[in-house]
C-alpha cells in the first residue's frame, strides 16, 4: 500500500501513479526527486506522444507536466487527456506569465488545473500540488460513479 503523507494530510491508495512530463531530463530528475519519498510510483516521458502512450497503457492519477517543449506542448496534453473518459488531474508546469492568455487563444481550458511556477520553488511545493490534484481526482471519480 502506498502512503504520501505532506502538511495537508495522508494518502492511503492501492496505487497512486504519477507521470512526470518535461523535455528536460534535468527537470524531471528534479520533480521526481520531490515525490519519491511519497510513495507514489512514478513514470516519466520526454515528449506529449510518449506521455500520451503512456497514459494509453496505464491510468495515471497524477500528469505533472512542463508547458513549454518542442513540437506538441503542455497544452496539447491539457486538451488531449481532458477529452479521455478516465482522465488523470493535470498539474502544469511554466515559465511563461503568458500561459492564460495562450491557452485561451488555443482553446484550451485550464480550469481546475494547478499550475505552479518552474522551476518550483520547493518539494513540498510540487508534493503539496499532487496531494490536491488526487483529492480532486477523487472528488471527480466519486461523482461520475454515483
Amino acid at each position: 500500500m502506498a502512503a504520501a503523507s505532506g502538511r495537508t494530510g495522508t494518502f492511503r491508495l492501492e496505487r497512486v501513479r504519477v507521470l512526470v512530463v518535461d523535455d528536460s531530463p534535468v527537470m524531471r530528475a528534479v520533480v521526481k526527486g520531490y515525490l519519491r519519498s511519497t510513495g507514489f510510483e512514478i513514470d516519466e516521458a520526454g515528449d506529449v506522444a510518449s506521455a500520451l502512450r503512456l497514459c494509453d497503457a496505464c491510468d495515471y492519477d497524477v500528469v505533472v507536466s512542463d508547458v513549454t517543449m518542442p513540437g506538441l506542448d503542455g497544452l496539447d496534453l491539457v486538451h488531449a487527456l481532458d477529452r479521455r473518459a478516465v482522465r488523470p488531474e493535470v498539474v502544469l508546469l511554466t515559465a511563461s506569465s503568458d500561459l492564460a492568455r495562450e491557452s485561451a487563444q488555443r482553446g484550451v481550458s485550464l480550469v481546475g488545473h494547478e499550475c505552479l511556477a518552474k522551476p518550483p520553488a520547493a518539494p513540498d511545493t510540487v508534493v503539496l500540488a499532487v496531494e490536491r490534484a488526487l483529492r480532486k481526482k477523487r472528488d471527480r471519480d466519486r461523482m461520475t460513479a454515483s
